[in-house]
């Protein structure tokens, strides 16, 4: 078993060959992986964006309601009578938050944005 000897000339041609091998299928194999995770994360990214308008304040809603609680002020100024007897809206331009905003939205866009980040940290 000498070091130039036909053996080891022929296993290093076949642990080549296998090497070779195995790197290829590895390599399609993490083709077929960082494919399939850019769609997850094109898909999810997309459901993100849906999902996180439920979370902020809907100014339409809210205009709505002051020009509504306006009307009665409006009417009550033209007529004389005391404006404390408008019953003020409940929504105003300084809400933090959406009142119409549950606890199950703000753990869905937290999952939402937890799976896109352990999607995008794969990559």
């Amino acid at each position: 078993m000498e070091p130039g000897a036909r053996f080891w000339r022929v296993y290093l041609d076949e642990a080549a060959e296998f090497d070779l091998d195995m790197v290829e299928n590895m390599k399609d194999t993490v083709d077929v992986i960082l494919g399939f995770a850019g769609l997850f994360s094109a898909i999810v990214t997309t459901l993100v964006v849906l999902t996180a308008a439920a979370l902020q304040l809907d100014h339409p809603k809210v205009t709505n309601s002051l020009l509504i609680e306006l009307i009665p002020i409006q009417r009550a100024a033209a007529s004389c009578r005391s404006i404390d007897q408008v019953t003020p809206s409940t929504l105003n331009a300084e809400s933090a938050s959406d009142p119409t905003a549950d606890i199950t939205d703000y753990w869905v866009n937290g999952l939402w944005f937890t799976s896109l980040a352990f999607s995008l940290s794969t990559r």
